[in-house]
């Protein structure tokens, strides 16, 4: 079964536009402040633990730059 991340995706890169440039760090707290989608998907994905929050983030941020949406600077995430 293949989670839909386009909600995550959506949030992740409201984040970045509001706080660009964007350390990792606020991306994930600004995640579990605003959205309650995100918390909602890791919990429907069985044998979830709160480890996994920041891997998730991680590789949506690196879909999100493989896509050519964002990329990184030395000071933080940027939208292209």
């Amino acid at each position: 079964m293949k989670i839909d991340y386009s909600k995550l995706d959506a949030s992740i890169l409201e984040v970045i536009q509001r706080l660009s440039p964007a350390q990792f760090f606020q991306i994930e707290a600004s995640l579990f402040k605003e959205t309650g989608e995100f918390k909602a998907q890791l919990d429907a994905k069985p044998g979830a633990i709160p480890a996994d929050q920041f891997r998730i983030i991680d590789r949506r941020l690196k879909a999100l730059k493989k896509a050519g949406k964002i990329t990184f600077l030395r000071k933080g995430w940027v939208l292209k």
